[in-house]
């Protein structure tokens, strides 16, 4: 699963490792930020690595990629280096389009979801609060172009509610009712609140966007 910075391809990854059929990817969101979290985002190092292929990437996360295989496992990448990073027609790539969403909102999810949420600031010692605060005053696109052989998602088609319908639809999955409530149940807790306290201080849309 591809897409720009804040194009919320986590959640949709997350949700697709809770079907049937799909390696289970322990989604969770992080209710201060809206920022998906879980195993989804391990597949994040290919965007760090040139050289690193999916194959690589898969048997480090304790996966064989195989023509047939029992589950399928939903990574997530913003995708520079994907198209020569794959070496099996196995794979197969989703790309969110955000062409049409207001590009403000994008940057402030993406920035947001990324310098603010929890684990990321558990994993650092020190943090530089003004470098985050220039980051987000000089950041206005974090878009990313679609990988060549990309399916292509429409992203206010995804989010909304019935959106997991037009993803099962372009999949060609049918899955329970359920499925499709609990993805519906979701949709309000990926949204970044206009106000976060993180870091110690209080960030505002305003302020920035």
């Amino acid at each position: 699963m591809t897409g720009s910075g804040g194009s919320r391809i986590d959640f949709v990854a997350g949700w697709l490792g809770t079907l049937p059929g799909f390696v289970n990817n322990h989604w969770s969101i992080d209710a201060t930020t809206g920022q998906s979290i879980g195993e989804m985002r391990l597949a994040k190092q290919l965007d760090y690595e040139v050289n690193y292929s999916v194959r690589n990437c898969l048997r480090d996360l304790g996966f064989n990629l195989t023509n047939d295989a029992d589950l399928i496992y939903v990574g997530t990448c913003h995708g520079k280096y994907l198209q020569d990073q794959i070496q099996n027609d196995t794979v197969k790539i989703l790309y969110i389009d955000i062409d049409g969403v207001d590009y403000k909102k994008i940057c402030w999810e993406g920035l947001a979801k990324t310098y603010l949420t929890r684990p990321s600031i558990n994993a650092k010692e020190d943090v530089d609060t003004d470098q985050i605060k220039q980051l987000f005053s000089k950041v206005r696109n974090l878009n990313c172009p679609p990988t060549p052989s990309a399916l292509i998602l429409d992203y206010t088609k995804l989010f909304q509610p019935g959106g997991s319908r037009y993803l099962c639809d372009c999949l060609q999955l049918t899955v329970d009712n359920r499925y499709h409530e609990y993805y519906d149940s979701q949709l309000v807790w990926a949204d970044t609140p206009k106000e976060i306290s993180a870091l110690g201080q209080i960030w505002r849309y305003s302020d920035y966007f």
